[in-house]
């Protein structure tokens, strides 16, 4: 008999065990740690958890409870039950789901590839595709970078939904393809966090981890080349500018890289910086009353505006104009 008591008393038990995990039935209860665990994750216990519980004889309870043990079973039931299979990762804020998903792509992307290599963990670390199998991890760095965010609960928290389909050939096993759909980006926290939060990461990344070169050219920098975050109007009012657990710089990198991987061109890398850079005046541009009906209000500093105008390569009249009035079609 499954009662509330027991349960709570065993996930302790566990937990003190450094056992994050563990199996209710068919559902996977995880407890964060949040610290890292020496070898939970590592090559060799992903290529044990490939190896034995893809055989057509396993089952959930072959090996301990982990995220590949699910991840294992959907890949198995996938073939031998010729249907579709769904990992569903759920729980609060800072509950872990992030890294669960991550950690569960990660298996089923390479699971193909480990078995090619007879699961040789040296073989194994060695083999570096750059293949499709790459491409859906790599995405992981730009997803995060543009919807997370410092909350005060979670140092890395979505800020968005995400739906992955993955693409498994029938025959051979091989993966074809993915996508990723995203939504309900809490799009307010652009323009405003509570106390101790932060804006999405990636206003961060661009600031600490860009060269001088790229910040000057998108009007963020000063005469000494670097930023300084408490100009802009949309990072400041928080008063949190740095995360103690996050390397923006390293992350700025893992972001460059993952657009690498992904194979966005020079054009692309620099629309995208050039559209972060644009959000960011925006926000310094001030508003007063205007004089009558025709002017609604004016433009206080027109710098920010230009700026902004500059690098969506539109004109500056225009853009004014779409920002002070309100345009509305009847009929």
């Amino acid at each position: 008999h499954l009662h509330e008591p027991g349960l709570l008393y065993n996930l302790r038990e566990r937990f003190a065990l450094n056992k994050i995990y563990t199996f209710i039935g068919p559902t996977l209860l995880f407890m964060n740690p949040y610290t890292p665990i020496p070898g939970c994750y590592a090559l060799e216990k992903i290529l044990e958890y490939q190896r034995e519980l893809t055989k057509p004889t396993s089952s959930q309870n072959d090996l301990p409870p982990h995220i590949w043990t699910i991840s294992a079973m959907s890949y198995k039931q996938m073939f031998e039950n010729g249907k579709n299979q769904a990992i569903v990762i759920s729980g609060e804020s800072g509950a872990g789901k992030t890294e669960n998903t991550k950690y569960a792509m990660k298996f089923l992307t390479s699971i193909q590839l480990h078995q090619e290599h007879g699961y040789d963990v040296q073989k194994c670390r060695d083999d570096s595709t750059g293949g499709i199998e790459d491409q859906i991890l790599g995405c992981n760095p730009i997803l995060e970078a543009f919807g997370n965010s410092k909350t005060v609960r979670n140092d890395n928290s979505s800020r968005f939904g995400k739906y992955v389909r993955i693409y498994i050939e029938r025959e051979n096993h091989k993966i074809r393809g993915a996508e990723i759909a995203n939504y309900l980006l809490e799009k307010s926290r652009v323009i405003i966090q509570a106390p101790e939060e932060r804006n999405y990461h990636i206003f961060y990344h661009l600031c600490k981890g860009a060269d001088s070169e790229l910040l000057t050219e998108l009007g963020l920098a000063d005469v000494t080349g670097s930023v300084d975050l408490r100009k802009f109007e949309y990072l400041r009012k928080s008063g949190c500018f740095t995360v103690r657990k996050l390397d923006d710089v390293a992350l700025w990198q893992e972001v460059i890289d993952s657009m690498k991987t992904m194979k966005f061109s020079e054009e692309e890398s620099r629309a995208m910086w050039r559209i972060v850079a644009a959000v960011m005046h925006l926000g310094n541009v001030d508003f007063s009353s205007g004089g009558d009906d025709h002017e609604p209000c004016r433009v206080n500093d027109v710098k920010p505006l230009s700026e902004m105008a500059r690098l969506l390569d539109c004109d500056l009249e225009l853009l004014e104009k779409a920002l002070k009035y309100n345009v509305r079609e009847i009929g």
